[in-house]
């Protein structure tokens, strides 16, 4: 079964770099839960990390990726438009005079490799010309991802072919496009399995001119970009490809609101290539994202026209969530859809709390109502608050639809759909990447 895995920048960069000074990048490849990748021959067996627990604990394990060479890709590209650097190129020691630089993780045993990189010019500018950069500064990103040659077209891997988790009849979809949507133009083949890596851009790094050492103080946040194909692309927009940059924390913590989950890009996807049937633009449609993390799939539904609240149990000012939030709404009124955020505690929701869910001027109205969710079953002790919540705002909203994501991760967690089947009509309509797409509308009788 395909996998998702995300490079890491494991020693960010500095803030300041100046031109042609070396500084230290350590790379390395988790998934969503922390578990570390471990490049050598001999793979390091699950039960030698910590698993994850039947509580929904969040552990993280060690195990074998490959047992031969795996090279990624390190380019520079403007920070703000995200496009190439002519004038700049990032280098290694090994290879001073290589656009792209290609680092080597060799299987040495070790989860991470360690790289000596300098930003240098591109060509040795005239006197004046030195003279007159010696003043600017040039704020970049740092690219890192798995060399193309290494990687199988999509199209080449099986889907998941493992049925619904209970068993239920649903529609299998195979998609060929989640490579793109994750910003990759291939998939990973080891000997472990077959992977998809997800790209990272590390956060702001300011390029000076003037002689010197990088600084000490390093970046502290990464982003990650995805990509989603609309077609036929809505009226408003310029371009059939919505570009959704997400800003994550630089290394992976145990805090489920610091980086972006498995579940998120495929709900997105789905959502995306099927909006004329849950988010139509004949009407104003009210969302809400529980569990929004760094909030991929509500911005999306955002973009696409919805009138949306993402929420947290964390308060968002201290998460990516805010930031994501903000940096994306020129995008969102561009496109007549609406986005906050708000903290949210599951359980049974009063009559105020609901309605600040509800965009405000909607909340007058009966308006179609979406919930989003993707990733929220991992901690079994929660299901109760959330079918809670659910539950509340059926009652609120009796047309309501609910979409959740899920990928299975410990034990008990399929019980989630047999609780929620007393108050829902629960089908499975989406399948890809181990990653399942969850249908919940009110019973007709209840």
């Amino acid at each position: 079964m395909p996998k998702f895995l995300r490079l890491h920048l494991t020693k960010a960069p500095p803030r300041t770099v100046a031109v042609n000074a070396p500084f230290t990048l350590g790379i390395s490849v988790t998934d969503d839960l922390a578990s570390q990748v471990y490049f050598g021959s001999d793979p390091i067996p699950h039960d030698s990390g910590k698993a994850q627990t039947d509580t929904g604990t969040l552990k993280y394990a060690i195990f074998s990726i490959s047992t031969a060479t795996t090279k990624v890709k390190l380019t520079l590209v403007d920070a703000a438009t995200y496009t190439p650097l002519p004038e700049l190129h990032i280098v290694t020691s090994t290879k001073p005079n290589t656009r792209g630089t290609v680092v080597s993780i060799p299987p040495t045993g070790r989860g991470f490799v360690a790289a000596q990189v300098s930003i240098v010019a591109a060509s040795k500018p005239k006197p004046k010309q030195q003279q007159q950069q010696q003043q600017q500064q040039r704020a970049v990103r740092i690219v890192v991802q798995v060399d193309d040659k290494h990687l199988l077209d999509p199209s080449d891997v099986e889907g998941d072919g493992d049925g619904d988790a209970d068993g239920t009849n649903s529609e299998e979809i195979v998609s060929k496009d989640i490579a793109a949507v994750v910003g990759s133009s291939g998939v990973l083949n080891s000997d472990a399995g077959e992977f998809l890596p997800w790209t990272v851009y590390s956060g702001i790094v300011t390029v000076v001119s003037t002689v010197g050492e990088s600084e000490v103080d390093k970046v502290q946040d990464c982003q990650r970009h995805f990509f989603f194909s609309l077609h036929p692309p809505p009226t408003t927009f310029t371009s059939s490809l919505l570009r959704i940059a997400i800003t994550e924390h630089a290394y992976m913590t145990f805090s489920t609101g610091t980086h972006t989950w498995d579940c998120s890009p495929v709900l997105a996807h789905y959502l995306a290539t099927t909006r004329t049937q849950w988010l139509p633009s004949t009407s104003p449609v009210d969302v809400i994202e529980l569990g929004a993390g760094c909030g991929l799939v509500g911005i999306v539904a955002a973009c696409l026209g919805g009138h949306v609240v993402v929420t947290d149990l964390d308060d968002p000012a201290d998460s990516p969530l805010a930031v994501n939030v903000a940096a994306h709404q020129h995008l969102i009124k561009t496109n007549t859809g609406t986005l906050s955020a708000s903290r949210l505690e599951w359980g049974s929701l009063t009559a105020t709390q609901i309605s600040t869910l509800l965009h405000p001027t909607l909340r007058t109205t009966h308006r179609k109502t979406l919930l989003l969710a993707a990733d929220v079953l991992y901690n079994i002790a929660s299901h109760d608050a959330l079918l809670a919540t659910l539950v509340s705002l059926l009652a609120a909203r009796p047309d309501m639809d609910v979409l959740i994501a899920f990928k299975k991760r410990g034990a008990g967690e399929e019980r989630f759909w047999e609780v929620a089947r007393e108050c829902f009509e629960v089908r499975c309509v989406c399948r890809m990447w181990s990653v399942g797409v969850w249908w919940l509308s009110g019973k007709k009788d209840v």
